[in-house]
């Protein structure tokens, strides 16, 4: 993995907040639509199972699983500005955040209702973001980028009073 820069992001675009000129809020839907896809109100996937896939598959897997061959050609072929970049999340998406604070915690974040103790046993593990694993996909998404882009840039934000999260994380790039 190639490093440029990790910069603090938002998961929620709020006009006059986070967005620009050229960024507004719909920019989710947006570029979906680039791919062949659409999302709901709130930026989130909305699935269309492949006749081939079994019963019992969860869309999410399919929509991880990441782009077809004939997608990726297709996308090319319409070519991507040379100004445009490609920004792609740390924690959750390259990074498996979530099992590891499970792990520590001791329940799925879902079921945390004390999160700010819930946080604090990040900030007092010593190695938390330096021993994050990478996700299943992570690798196949970059791969993609790559093909599409040939480079990226990795977003992040340090966790709240946690003065190893920066480093840590900027260390964790380096050495994926």
């Amino acid at each position: 993995m190639r490093w440029h820069e990790i910069s603090e992001g938002v998961g929620r675009i709020v006009k006059g907040v986070n967005t620009t000129p050229d960024v507004g809020v719909d920019q989710t839907s947006i570029e979906a639509k680039k791919f062949g896809n659409s999302v709901d109100k709130d930026g989130k996937p909305l699935y269309t199972m492949h006749k081939k896939a079994h019963k019992n598959t969860k869309p999410n897997t399919l929509f991880n699983m990441g782009m077809t061959e004939s997608q990726i050609k297709e996308l090319k072929s319409k070519e991507l500005s040379a100004v445009s970049e490609i920004y792609v999340d740390m924690d959750g998406v390259l990074a498996d955040f979530f099992p590891a604070w499970k792990k520590i915690v001791g329940k799925d974040w879902r079921q945390i209702t004390d999160i700010e103790s819930a946080l604090q046993t990040i900030r007092d593990k010593d190695d938390f973001w330096l021993s994050l694993p990478l996700t299943n996909n992570a690798q196949n998404l970059l791969n993609i980028i790559k093909e599409l882009k040939g480079e990226y840039k990795i977003l992040s934000a340090p966790l709240a009073n946690d003065p190893k999260a920066e480093p840590h994380k900027r260390e964790w790039v380096k050495r994926t």
